[in-house]
């Protein structure tokens, strides 16, 4: 949880930062524009890891390739959190584990729909939990995710500064 905190910070300061740059006032206008971005996220771990080609022959991408895919991810569902002032130390519903990847897949993306129709607390922590889950069923551990978050913020960051 300190980990899960820790980055949590660093995407409030990306966001801030984002914001001033951008003088960005209204976020309720970009939460659809979030959840697609999230949503694209995920489909680009599903393609990367191969988990749904039944019929392929073809090697998954790299763990750091997943990984990277897994991180951009978390930087959209961490902003949204951000967006409903969802704090990490809160109390987070206990999920029930999916053993299917490809299901789990499904589960975030529906999550992530009825995010457009129910923006809520409630739903983004079990869609934070469910992607949590994910990291975990994809092999990272707490510290892979804090790793592989701090290196695609700092290239967020870098973008963002190249863009003046």
């Amino acid at each position: 949880m300190e980990r899960l905190i820790q980055i949590y910070e660093m995407q409030k300061e990306l966001d801030e930062s984002i914001f001033k740059k951008y003088s960005l006032s209204d976020k309720e206008a970009l939460e659809n524009k979030k959840i697609l971005g999230f949503m694209v996220e995920v489909a680009e771990i599903a393609n990367a890891t191969k988990s749904y080609k039944y019929w392929s022959r073809s090697l998954p991408g790299t763990r750091e390739e997943i990984l990277d895919e897994y991180s951009d991810g978390l930087h959209f569902l961490l902003s949204l959190c951000l967006d409903l002032n969802v704090r990490m130390e809160e109390e987070f519903e206990k999920i029930k584990p999916i053993d299917d990847i490809s299901d789990l897949f499904i589960k975030i993306l529906k999550l992530a729909i009825s995010l457009t129709d129910e923006f809520n607390k409630d739903t983004i922590k079990k869609l934070l939990s469910y992607y949590i889950h994910l990291g975990e069923r994809l092999g990272f551990k707490m510290g892979d995710i804090l790793e592989g978050y701090i290196k695609i913020n700092k290239i967020n960051k870098e973008k963002n500064s190249f863009y003046n």
